[in-house]
């Protein structure tokens, strides 16, 4: 019985080593989405990435307040799947209508087609390019980070 649970221990410790040495190494990769207000918690737009992955496509996004932090779930649709990413940020507003967006994180959640494993995130959660304009319902974010 002693020798069958150390035959299983060695077994799993070579699944575990074996994985660990087939896993890449995290590349850089800059996610850049355009979009406008569709609703008062709802963007839609396009997006392209550059970096470990190249894609483009279209996202939605919902988003809710909570004091000076926004949370974020978007769906990015490209050719080669789908990405669920979260992200959060802190929100300055530099006028009544115009907010830039600074620390916080953002995180792929889940991904289909060719992102279907693909681990990816960043800190700070959007860089310092990234507004939101509710005068003219235009939004830029730039999610920087690694992916692998």
């Amino acid at each position: 019985m002693r020798a069958i649970r150390c035959g299983i221990i060695a077994a799993l410790f070579a699944l575990a080593t074996a994985s660990a040495a087939s896993a890449s190494p995290p590349q850089p990769v800059t996610l850049d989405l355009h979009g406008h207000f569709t609703g008062p918690n709802t963007i839609e737009g396009s997006w392209d990435a550059n970096g470990a992955f190249a894609d483009s496509g279209s996202y939605t996004e919902s988003f809710r307040l909570a004091g000076r932090t926004v949370y974020t779930r978007k769906v990015l649709v490209g050719s080669a799947g789908t990405l669920r990413l979260r992200a959060e940020a802190v929100v300055n507003w530099l006028t009544p209508t115009f907010a830039t967006f600074n620390a916080g994180n953002w995180r792929i959640m889940s991904g289909t087609g060719a992102y279907e494993h693909l681990h990816a995130g960043g800190t700070p959660g959007v860089t310092s390019d990234t507004f939101a304009d509710l005068a003219s319902g235009i939004v830029h974010m730039l999610h920087v980070g690694e992916a692998h």
